[in-house]
């Protein structure tokens, strides 16, 4: 109803506006003549902005019949004389329609968004409902100065009051509040009352039925009126028993963690890790040295505490755990406040918060000093046992005898200290490692002494699982229960092999001396007498027995005139330590006896003397046969000399032989060579094909027999002359040697490769070695010739005191059958008529190599071309 008045007074102020509009602009007419729109735009604007598209479009129809008959010519007419005048009125009324629809789109838009808002607040009223009954809370106003009181349904609720059974009032509140706490609350409204401030209150409700205590918080907000007066408080009151509840289990828990906290003598500890500021009980800060809180503790301030040895580590563990949000743990020494360096251990948790972003650091901290110290003696302590056990190489085992158990305790060196795969953990696999021979007696030594109560003592063989054996020493004792039944035997054991080897060793040495065929004698530097010697040096001194020598002086041993020169020995070895020199012993029959005699002056760490040692033999026969010796020498000698007079006159005589020789065969050759020569020069043109083949048939063998003279000439002064041995530069000298065949090596396109050369240096003879490598070269040039891509590679290598050269090439190559005979002179493996040569070359490389001390050898396979090797000093 209220709605539909409203609806009427718009559509009424909608005819209104334009008539007003009208009457105004008919008392300014004549001012604002011809403009007969003026007031009726803002007219109709208005009236649309109220009444919509009806009320707008009732102003416009209004306004255009006011304007056509009083403002348009002719007046109070409603004839239009002008288009003009039409034009405005069609442009008037389509804006007054325009202006309609747009308020009416206004006005559709307001009324969806009131509803809108009615719906949300609604809901909101609802949420809030909802809220204040699952908190359990409750809505109240209280005007102080009437009293005037209104409470939410579930006010009264908490008030433990049925509702509306009296009139909401500041007594009847009051009423419902627990007498203990009366005064409390009252102080604190009044204080609020007079500062007119915020109240807060905290109560227990009086009016239960049962044992229950209900706890309630109420918070108000004073409101004023604009002159700042106190109008009323407005605010909320929940129940807050389950939180005093909790509160009182936090303090309870507090409580109980003070205590194991200082039953512990443990400081607790939280760390924010933004301001990285710290909160803590007074224990944390008096482990440090502070007798009171400090007002401010942070981390930084911590590791200032710790030791710098330690700082590192600390941090290190610290920044990980953060890092992976771990909880950590450390021990480390820090110093207090006062100097004192304590022992700490600090254990942190990390608190996260949403994001997984560590927000906080909770632990606590200890003093560790007393029980770390008892740590370090207890961890010295047994450090001490442990190298006590070391030393001793002993290690300690225990013996389940019930469950036939075998465990370590302290590894040694023998069983106790085998590997965890091999070493044994029952008797079977005891009896395993067991030497075969040592087992019955281990097993009945083991029996008696469990049987008999007795210290159980062994010397036994283990048998390791590569073959080695091992001497072990076992002591243990069995406990007993109380009725005398075996339980355990502890024990210990020491591989004793090196002390076993020793005995073996020892016996060995005696057996050597007892059984030596020299003559063994041992003298006290002291008394200067024989302490004791084996049987060969009794029977050497014609006595039967050791003992019939022992005692005696050692200078009686010596002839008289000898005794100065034995003394000068004796001294000379114990100064140097060893002496050997020859000398003659009296024999007990009188007799004497040649004797080559070495004698050690034994010495201790203080260099002194503890005993000597002799060792004797009968040199009688050996003196005999170095003077036999001595004059076979002589005559051998004389002989010598007479040999080397008629080798060096051989020598001489081979070298005039040799040269005549030359001589001689080269002088028919020359004439030869001569006589050809003329018969080619002068009968050439009368001499048919046959002929001149004769004549080039002779000319060759002439030139063979010279080639053939100088080889055996070059072999012969090679195997004669002396051969100078000098550092050589390989690279040099193979240039050279190039240099001289390079004419053939282009003619035939031979590719020559070097490999390895450069600032080679080899020790031979210059000219020898020039003879050797020109000798291979031409060899590898003319067996490669004929190849369609000749080779030759030259190359060298070398380690600390030798260098291998090699001439390589790619030619026929030959069968390794015949190594042997091409070294040999006058040897050839192919036909002359294929490859020209004198068989000579290869046998003097070889005598040239050895010559300088080197030596040469060949690889080849027909068809794959040879490899010749060098090899020189360095």
């Amino acid at each position: 109803m209220r709605r539909h008045n409203i609806s009427s007074l718009k559509l009424l102020a909608s005819v209104l506006i334009p008539i007003l509009a009208a009457l105004l602009q008919w008392e300014l007419w004549p001012t604002l003549s011809p403009k007969t729109w003026i007031f009726f735009y803002p007219a109709v604007f208005f009236s649309a902005s109220i009444g919509g598209l009806l009320g707008g479009f009732i102003a416009t129809c209004f306004a255009v019949m006011l304007g056509v008959y009083f403002f348009i010519p002719p007046q109070f007419a409603w004839a239009i004389s002008d288009s003009g005048h039409a034009l405005s009125i069609a442009i008037f009324t389509s804006m007054g329609l325009s202006f309609s629809l747009l308020f009416e789109h206004l006005h559709r838009s307001t009324r969806e968004l009131q509803h809108l808002k009615d719906l949300e607040l609604g809901k909101e009223q609802k949420r809030l409902s909802l809220a204040l009954h699952a908190a359990n809370a409750g809505i109240w106003e209280w005007d102080p100065a009437t009293n005037h009181n209104q409470w939410s349904d579930s006010v009264w609720r908490l008030y433990g009051i049925e509702p509306n059974s009296c009139q909401p009032s500041y007594e009847s509140w009051l009423a419902s509040v627990n007498p203990d706490d009366h005064i409390t609350v009252e102080t604190i409204i009044n204080r609020a009352l007079e500062r007119q401030a915020e109240l807060n209150l905290e109560w227990r409700v009086a009016n239960l039925n049962n044992d229950n205590v209900r706890w309630l918080m109420a918070r108000g907000v004073p409101e004023f009126n604009p002159k700042g007066e106190l109008l009323l408080y407005r605010g909320v009151v929940i129940d807050i028993t389950e939180r005093k509840k909790n509160e009182k289990r936090v303090q309870q828990n507090e409580e109980r963690l003070n205590f194991a906290l200082e039953t512990l003598q443990a400081g607790a500890w939280e760390l924010d890790l933004n301001t990285l500021a710290a909160q803590r009980t007074i224990l944390h800060d008096q482990i440090f040295g502070y007798p009171e809180l400090l007002a401010e503790w942070t981390y930084p301030l911590f590791l200032e505490h710790v030791l710098p040895e330690d700082k590192a580590r600390v941090d290190a563990c610290y920044r990980t755990a953060l890092d992976n949000k771990t909880d950590w743990s450390f021990v480390c020494r820090i110093r207090r406040i006062d100097g004192d360096i304590r022992w700490i251990s600090a254990k942190g948790r990390f608190s996260c918060n949403e994001l997984k972003q560590a927000t906080f650091c909770r632990g606590i901290v200890q003093d560790i000093t007393e029980s770390k110290l008892n740590e370090l003696a207890l961890k010295e302590l047994s450090q001490q046992l442990q190298m006590a056990l070391q030393i001793t190489n002993m290690g300690v085992w225990r013996v389940d005898i019930q469950r036939d158990l075998i465990s370590t305790i302290q590894p040694g060196r023998s069983i106790s200290g085998l590997p965890e795969d091999i070493r044994p953990k029952n008797k079977r696999e005891f009896n395993a490692l067991l030497h075969p021979d040592d087992r019955q007696a281990v097993a009945e030594r083991l029996q008696h002494s469990i049987t008999s109560e007795e210290t159980y003592e062994a010397e036994f063989r283990i048998v390791l699982p590569n073959q080695n054996i091992r001497w072990v020493s076992a002591r243990g004792q069995c406990q007993y229960d109380n009725n005398g039944k075996p339980l355990v035997m502890l024990g210990v054991d020491l591989d004793i092999t090196d002390n076993k080897n020793l005995q073996f060793e020892k016996q060995r040495w005696a057996d050597a001396f007892i059984n030596c065929a020299h003559g063994i004698v041992i003298g006290d530097p002291y008394t200067q007498s024989i302490i004791t010697c084996n049987p060969a040096f009794a029977r050497m001194l014609g006595y039967t027995s050791p003992k019939e020598i022992e005692g005696m002086a050692i200078l009686s041993l010596y002839h008289p005139e000898r005794a100065e020169q034995i003394k000068a020995h004796i001294e000379e070895a114990d100064r140097l330590g060893h002496v050997r020199f020859e000398s003659f012993y009296q024999r007990k029959d009188g007799s004497g006896i040649d004797i080559q005699l070495d004698l050690v002056s034994v010495k201790n760490s203080d260099n002194k003397i503890l005993y000597r040692v002799a060792t004797v033999q009968d040199i009688t026969d050996r003196k005999q046969a170095k003077k036999e010796l001595q004059q076979l020498n002589t005559e051998l000698e004389q002989r010598v000399e007479m040999r080397t007079e008629e080798l060096a006159t051989l020598n001489q005589s081979l070298e005039s032989f040799v040269y005549s020789v030359s001589h001689d065969l080269k002088t028919p050759l020359r004439g030869i060579e001569g006589y050809s020569r003329l018969l080619r020069q002068d009968y050439d043109e009368k001499l048919d094909g046959e002929g001149r083949l004769f004549l080039h048939n002779i000319s060759e063998g002439i030139k063979r027999m010279n080639d053939l003279i100088d080889d055996l000439l070059a072999y012969s002064r090679m195997s004669r002359q002396k051969l100078d041995n000098e550092p050589v530069s390989i690279n040099q000298l193979l240039d050279n040697i190039l240099v001289e065949r390079c004419e053939d090596i282009t003619k035939h396109g031979i590719e020559i490769d070097r490999l390895n050369l450069p600032s080679l240096t080899v020790y031979a003879d210059e000219e020898g070695l020039a003879l050797v490598l020109r000798n291979l070269l031409e060899n590898a040039l003319k067996f490669s010739q004929n190849k369609p891509k000749p080779h030759i590679e030259i190359g060298a290598m070398q380690d600390e005191t030798t260098a291998t050269l090699w001439v390589k090439d790619n030619g026929i190559g030959f069968d390794m059958k015949y190594i042997d005979r091409i070294f040999e002179i006058f040897q050839r493996l192919h036909r002359l008529e294929d490859y020209p040569g004198t068989g000579i070359g290869l046998a003097l490389v070889k005598t040239a190599m050895q010559r300088m001390n080197g030596r040469v050898w060949a690889e080849s396979e027909p068809g794959h071309g040879a490899t010749f090797f060098l090899e020189l000093k360095k």
